[in-house]
């Protein structure tokens, strides 16, 4: 046996087995108390059930290859962004927060999901896709070239610019045989 030829995770490794993921996880989103004075009700606690069960192992950092290539905060960032933004006790625009840290860089390819020991849909459903679901619901947070093909779409129906008519609309109205006509009896 050879040893080992990579880190355990693709994160600094500080000895043996053992990476670096404080300086991460210091950086996690926490919840800020704004003006709710109530509790977290029993929907809004089912609500975030399925996303406070992460127990930011950062397997899915270490896999993601937006993080590789990208400042993108990552899938374990997204998540607890989306586990705040669903807690009415933290009242800020989470939506407008996670675009700065890059919401729309996520590419929804799922290896977070293939990597993670808990199984957490983070990109599709549960984090990602619902926090770009509110962002785009709240306006103008969108990427302009989402904006651009949004409108296209509601203008015209279409999501690209037509640069020729279609196949159907080259063809006559009527299409005579080729060759001579024979019956069948």
């Amino acid at each position: 046996m050879t040893g080992w030829q990579s880190p355990p995770l693709n994160l600094p490794v500080e000895r043996d087995l053992k990476v670096e993921m404080k300086s991460y996880l210091q950086d996690l989103a926490g919840i800020t108390p704004g003006i709710f004075s109530g509790f977290l009700t029993m929907d809004a606690n089912e609500a975030i059930r399925p996303i406070r069960d992460c127990i930011e192992c950062l397997a899915c950092v270490s896999e993601c290859p937006a993080v590789a290539v990208t400042e993108f905060t990552g899938p374990t960032a997204m998540r607890q962004e989306m586990r705040i933004a669903l807690d009415p006790r933290d009242d800020r625009d989470r939506a407008t927060l996670t675009v700065d840290k890059g919401l729309f860089t996520c590419t929804t390819c799922q290896r977070c999901l293939e990597v993670c020991p808990k199984h957490i849909v983070i990109p599709g459903g549960k984090a990602i896709e619902k926090l770009r679901e509110i962002a785009h619901r709240e306006g103008g947070l969108t990427l302009p070239k989402h904006q651009t093909v949004s409108d296209m779409v509601r203008a015209t129906g279409r999501s690209v610019d037509r640069i020729m008519p279609t196949v159907l609309e080259q063809m006559p109205e009527v299409i005579e045989p080729v060759g001579e006509v024979r019956g069948g009896r």
